[in-house]
């Protein structure tokens, strides 16, 4: 079970994966190293251990962690950046990787194996995986400006850069 993230937050909202018994257990894999993966490439390692050793019940404790977990607008430098936060950026990446890599499609009504005679596969921009994915990207892109451009605050910052995806 993740840090942040638990299957149950995909059960409703705009990020839904159509649950199972089956689906949930091959869930928690993908959260579980999701959530350390971007992070850590959020963040850095120094950073990110940081950050962790701040959390109590997973909610960050000291100002600077609070000011990149919490949604935030920020436009100081004329550049304007949105971030949803941390628990929505990583519910973004989790869906992306998670949807794209099932050999079933994820619907609404439920993970449905289509028949070539009676439907065609919908392409990922049809369903929103790009788009899902693309605003967790803005999200990390914030995160990661906010930090970077207010290196007095976050000196250990060592991230890696993460880029949109383009539309196929």
């Amino acid at each position: 079970m993740g840090t942040f993230v638990n299957t149950s937050d995909f059960t409703n909202g705009d990020i839904l994966i159509s649950q199972s018994s089956a689906t949930e257990l091959e869930l928690e894999p993908y959260i579980d190293l999701l959530e350390v993966n971007v992070l850590q490439e959020l963040f850095g390692s120094e950073l990110y251990a940081l950050f962790m050793a701040d959390l109590v019940a997973g909610v960050p404790q000291t100002q600077r962690f609070i000011d990149v977990f919490d949604a935030f607008y920020d436009d100081s430098d004329n550049i304007a950046s949105r971030s949803e936060g941390i628990k929505k950026m990583l519910m973004r990446f989790i869906y992306f990787d998670f949807t794209r890599n099932q050999p079933f499609q994820n619907t609404p009504v439920g993970t449905v194996k289509n028949q070539s005679e009676n439907s065609t596969n919908a392409s990922s921009p049809s369903f929103g995986l790009t788009i899902k994915y693309n605003y967790g990207v803005a999200s990390y892109q914030a995160i990661a400006r906010k930090m970077i451009l207010d290196s007095v605050t976050y000196p250990e910052y060592n991230g890696i850069a993460k880029g949109k995806a383009i539309y196929i």
